[in-house]
């Protein structure tokens, strides 16, 4: 599972990468906020992770 962190991806690099991917659709920000980003939408990502369908989760 990466974290991508650029807010100009396309949603078109899901189908070039193999892994799933957490898009942090934030501008700049601090690793603190990451972390509560994370820690916000834990039950989301944890999800996401078991889900065999989906490869891209974007949170905001």
């Amino acid at each position: 599972m990466r974290l991508l962190f650029d807010q100009n991806l396309s949603w078109r690099l899901r189908e070039a990468l193999q892994d799933l991917i957490i898009w942090i659709r934030r501008g700049n920000c601090s690793t603190r906020e990451i972390e509560t980003l994370l820690r916000k939408h834990r039950d989301s990502v944890l999800t996401f992770y078991e889900d065999e369908q989906e490869v891209v989760l974007a949170l905001v």
